[in-house]
């Protein structure tokens, strides 16, 4: 081999081992600790725009940035003005840094740079004194960001670090800092902007004092920009460009970036760095909050400090709106929390899917009239909002209305388990499986659920009763609904909640389905509705529990429901139907015009309703038959009619606990069928029903008070009234009408309560009395 040849191969092997070190020690340095800080949260609204913008851990607003998030326009004029070799340089550019020596050299002084955007990036991320050794140590640097990062990362970080004044880093956030808007598309101004502040953040940052250099930097890069053709200005059109930058608008002040929804963020809960496109519509959300601000200094006039918007849309399941309550930023207790999210007592926003289950089940109609008087079960006595009742009433009517008495019976008669089961399977799933775990006052909202849940749960009753989860992310797939509630109970109650002609059905509110709700002790107002495409649930209260009289759904929710609905554009008249016409599960039936119940023999009217299939078809109990002595006026039985005269005759026979209300408190019942005459014996029937004590009851007495004074009421339901006779573990202790109550002196111990019809059927039950 040569000598020539020879020491060509030595300089080969000598740069391949320079190569190789510089390799080696780029990768076994730790790259600056900088550049692995979280950055800025970012959450945008459905569309991609930015709704709200969190610091990043080191309180800087910073959003990491690749190259393709950003104008390409404004990625030509970065290189072409800061490192016009920037692709092809190893992180330092030898002509620039030869060019830079010389200039410096004629002028006596430093008048011109050779840093690489690189090494501008090091100076960032890794501050130092201007020295030498700093220069040789970003030159080192930057060799091996080039090595370990590559050409797209080195610029996507320094896109991600560039310094724009204050905690600003970024062209991202310096974009919505300078022009309210990201930098996806820039004009040559922006650009120019964007360009002049990183160069000397301190004394170009928008402000007052810094608007002179500001405006010099921008146009002294403009002329640079534009004879090298990097802008998107047209050669004529140069002069006026100039003219524009010299002369025209410039920011003033960095803006703040967008804090909206906040709420909602804090229930999103992204982590650092996260950057998250949810399924919130702009124009919904400030739909919402503008309604809600409209109503705010009445509310807390009021003593109702805190509030809960929920949009939804029906269709994808997205949120489209959530608005936790007036002030995300307030200094008031419990003002961050997103009321949204927080458990509250749901009132009688349950009643619609108590009552689907009620008609899945062929246990009612909304056309049956029900007893709406005091009922006692166990310790439970429900009462009405009102405080008054009613006697009857239609169970349809019942649920406009809101009657907590008819439904709780209703509660009874479907089971707890039942509406839970209902309730879980429509979106409710915080309750627990444990029936054990819930009483019959979950008819009334006895239990606690989040807004979320209960428009979960309407959002179900508006889709048919088909459930699928609701969905906050833009990137969560939709689930393909499956059926919860019965498309025919659904369809019954739907038009219950829709009726054109409901009396509470303010003007303007056509095609609105709505169920309101109030807490006990009025610590909620609730108002739950649906129309179009559209489920809003408004919820109002106090997060500390505080109570106020103010707090009724029907006057203090729903009209909030009802303005939201109508902002939305969902006021048409049929805007909303469950189905285009009743499913093939129902079927047209005559029912009584009376009882609502099935047709009977004796029904003197009738009306046509749509019925389940699967519903029993008990005929009416209302209309009873009855054969009368016409001398007497008494009732006889087919044993007993002998030679008399007698005639046919329909009465009404409503519930005993109507006839005994009735009695008791208004003096107005009558005995529901004549009295039997002498010798005649009751048909055959239903035993008596004991109604007080209830079952399971403990009856404590107090030791220090007479017995007599202490006594306690024995009372029974009986299908055609009459005479019962009470006795207590053996002995007789008092009889009379059916309809009201008997009285007994009760003495500790356990005890065997039976009552007697004149049938001679009979009812017992256990009773624990015991000495407080």
């Amino acid at each position: 081999m040569s000598r020539r040849a020879s020491a060509a191969l030595f300089a080969a092997l000598a740069c391949a081992g320079l190569a190789a070190s510089m390799w080696v020690v780029a990768h076994a340095v730790p790259l600056p600790r900088r550049l692995s800080e979280p950055s800025a949260t970012m959450v945008r609204w459905a569309d991609g725009v930015p709704a709200h913008a969190s610091l990043a851990p080191d309180d800087r607003w910073r959003f990491a940035t690749t190259p393709a998030d950003v104008d390409p326009a404004y990625l030509r004029a970065l290189v072409a003005f800061e490192d016009a070799r920037f692709w092809w340089h190893p992180g330092v550019d030898p002509l620039a840094v030869v060019r830079a020596a010389g200039q410096d050299l004629l002028a006596g002084e430093v008048v011109s740079g050779a840093s690489t955007l690189t090494m501008q990036l090091v100076r960032v991320v890794e501050p130092r004194p201007r020295t030498l050794r700093s220069k040789s140590v970003e030159v080192l640097r930057a060799v091996q960001l080039e090595l370990r990062l590559g050409k797209e990362a080195v610029l996507g970080r320094y896109l991600t670090f560039a310094p724009y004044g204050r905690n600003v880093e970024g062209v991202v956030a310096g974009s919505w800092a300078l022009f309210g808007h990201g930098p996806e598309d820039l004009t040559p101004a922006e650009i120019v902007t964007l360009l002049a502040i990183p160069q000397n953040p301190t004394r170009r940052t928008p402000s007052a004092r810094n608007a002179a250099r500001l405006r010099a930097a921008r146009v002294r890069i403009a002329s640079r920009l534009l004879e090298a053709g990097v802008l998107d200005v047209k050669p004529e059109a140069a002069s006026a460009f100039l003219s524009h930058v010299a002369t025209g608008p410039q920011p003033l002040a960095l803006r703040p970036l967008p804090r909206d929804a906040a709420h909602a963020v804090r229930w999103l809960r992204p982590g650092p760095g996260s950057d998250i496109t949810s399924t919130l519509d702009r124009h919904t959300q400030r739909i919402a909050e503008g309604v809600l601000a409209a109503e705010r200094a009445s509310l807390e006039a009021q003593g109702v400090r805190h509030a809960a918007v929920v949009v939804v849309d029906r269709e994808t399941r997205g949120l489209q709106a959530l608005v936790g309550g007036h002030d995300p930023f307030g200094s008031r207790p419990g003002d961050w929390l997103p009321a949204f999210a927080q458990s509250r007592s749901p009132g009688s926003t349950l009643k619609p899917f108590l009552l689907a289950t009620a008609l899945e089940q062929g246990l009612a109609l909304p056309e049956h009239r029900v007893p709406d008087v005091p009922s006692i079960h166990g310790s439970y006595v429900p009462r009405n909002h009102d405080g008054h009742y009613r006697g009857t009433v239609r169970l349809g009517e019942a649920l406009i209305q809101s009657l907590n008495a008819p439904f709780v019976d209703l509660l009874a008669r479907v089971g707890v388990p039942h509406l839970v089961a209902t309730l879980r399977m429509s979106g409710a799933h915080s309750l627990s499986r444990d029936p054990a775990a819930h009483g019959l006052s979950l008819a009334v909202g006895g239990t606690a659920l989040t807004p979320l849940e209960v428009a979960t749960l309407y959002t179900t009753l508006a889709s048919g009763g088909r459930f699928a989860p609701l969905r906050a992310h833009a990137d969560e797939p939709q689930v393909a609904p499956r059926e919860a509630l019965e498309p025919g109970a659904v369809w019954r109650v739907d038009a219950l909640l829709g009726d054109p002609l409901r009396p509470d059905r303010p003007e303007g509110s056509e095609g609105i389905r709505w169920k309101t709700g109030t807490s006990q002790g009025h610590r909620d107002a609730w108002a739950a509705g649906y129309a179009g495409d559209r489920v809003v649930i408004v919820w109002l209260g106090n997060l500390d529990r505080e109570a106020s009289s103010a707090l009724v759904g029907g006057e203090l929710a729903a009209p909030l429901l009802f303005d939201t609905l109508r902002a939305l554009g969902t006021e048409v008249p049929g805007s909303h139907a469950p189905t285009p016409s009743p499913p093939a599960t129902l079927r047209s039936s005559p029912l009584c015009s009376l009882s609502g119940e099935p047709v009977g023999p004796h029904c003197p009217h009738t009306e046509m309703a749509l019925v389940a299939d699967s519903h029993p078809g008990t005929p009416c109990t209302w209309h009873r038959a009855v054969d009368v002595d016409v001398a007497t006026g008494e009732r006889v039985t087919p044993g007993c009619r002998g030679d008399r005269v007698l005639r046919r005759e329909v009465h009404v026979v409503e519930p005993a606990s109507v006839r005994r209300w009735k009695s008791r408190d208004h003096a107005t019942a009558a005995e529901p069928l004549p009295a039997l005459a002498e010798g005649c014996m009751a048909p055959p029937g239903p035993p008596p029903v004991i109604v007080e004590p209830p079952v399971g009851d403990v009856v404590w007495i107090a030791s220090d008070a007479p017995l007599s004074e202490q006594e306690r009421p024995l009372t029974a339901d009986t299908r055609d009234g009459g005479t019962v006779w009470w006795t207590i573990d053996g002995d007789l202790v008092a009889w009379g009408a059916a309809d009201q109550s008997a009285w007994w002196v009760p003495e500790p111990g356990r005890h065997e309560v039976v009552v007697t019809d004149a049938a001679g059927r009979s009812a017992r039950r256990w009773v624990d009395v015991r000495v407080l």
